[in-house]
């Protein structure tokens, strides 16, 4: 444009965008100035620290601070200190990961899955829709839709509703 401002970037083949220990990478990616969203497709994936996810379009609303997974959506989370799926999720930016993480990870203590339709990530909530399936050390739990409120301010505090559930609480201790 006229004033030399950024308006749209297209990049394709293997790529790769890296700020700390946050990762994006896909086959193509499209980023529009006006919408702030950028869009990756051809097996998107994203990284943050000890979480990880994938899908078929991954979007990055860089005004919203929100990341939407779609198609095939999955979502895997480290063990958190305190062995609970809830408490992965609300791992706050910035926040340094566990040391622990590596002990449980060395102990045989696998990571929580979930996979579903779709996932949206915001300061806010993590919603899952479609097809949800959470695979956990403590439990087994199918729905339609996962909702989890995170708490203001960052105090790792959150709720979590589910519609439609099938579940089993495992113990394996």
């Amino acid at each position: 444009g006229a004033s030399n401002q950024l308006q749209s970037l297209v990049a394709e083949q293997s790529v790769v965008i890296e700020e700390g220990a946050r990762r994006l990478t896909g086959g193509r990616a499209a980023y529009d100035e006006a919408s702030g969203v950028l869009q990756l497709t051809g097996q998107p994936t994203w990284q943050d620290g000890e979480r990880s996810g994938r899908g078929q379009v991954l979007l990055a609303d860089l005004q919203r601070s929100q990341l939407t997974v779609r198609g095939d959506a999955s979502l895997v989370l480290p063990r958190a200190q305190t062995g609970t799926l809830l408490s992965a999720l609300v791992v706050q930016p910035g926040q340094k990961p566990d040391p622990r993480a590596a002990e449980n990870a060395a102990a045989g203590s696998s990571p929580t899955r979930i996979v579903c339709d779709e996932y949206e990530f915001s300061p806010e909530a993590v919603a899952f829709r479609g097809h949800v399936r959470v695979d956990d050390a403590q439990m087994q739990l199918t729905s339609d839709t996962l909702n989890v409120k995170l708490s203001p301010g960052g105090t790792n505090e959150a709720s979590l509703l589910a519609d439609l559930v099938v579940g089993d609480l495992l113990d394996r201790g």
